[in-house]
C-alpha cells in the first residue's frame, strides 16, 4: 500500500498474519507503519488543491474564503476510520496473543 508492489504484497501477507493472530510485534508495528504512510499521502493528495488556470479575462475581487483545516475535510474521515480500526485489531490481537500464547498449528496426522 505504500506505492510499489512489495509493499502491497507485504500489507496483505501482514493483514493475514493479523487476521490468524500470528502477527509478532515488530510485524505489528511495520504494518502500521505501512497504514500511517498510506493515510499521510492520501490526506497529502487530498489537501493539494488543483489549480484554476489562468483566465484572459481581469479577476473580479471575491470575498476572502475562511481558512480551511485539512483535518475538517470530510473526505479524510473514511482514512481516520480506517486507522483507529487497524490500530485497535493490532491491539486485540496483540492481547489475544500475550493472554492464550502462540496459536498453535494443526495436529499433525499420525501415519
Amino acid at each position: 500500500m505504500g506505492g510499489t508492489a512489495g509493499s502491497g504484497a507485504r500489507y496483505v501477507f501482514l493483514v493475514g498474519r493479523l487476521r490468524n493472530r500470528q502477527i509478532t510485534m515488530e510485524e505489528a508495528t511495520e504494518l502500521f507503519e505501512i497504514m500511517d504512510l498510506t493515510v499521510r499521502s492520501l490526506s497529502a493528495a487530498a489537501a493539494a488543491a488543483p489549480t484554476a488556470p489562468p483566465s484572459s479575462s481581469p479577476p473580479k475581487r471575491a470575498a476572502p474564503e475562511p481558512p480551511t483545516s485539512r483535518f475538517n475535510s470530510d473526505e479524510l474521515l473514511p482514512f481516520g476510520i480506517l486507522l483507529v480500526g487497524a490500530a485497535s485489531g493490532i491491539s486485540a490481537a496483540l492481547r489475544e496473543r500475550s493472554r492464550n500464547g502462540p496459536r498453535k498449528g494443526p495436529p499433525e496426522p499420525t501415519r
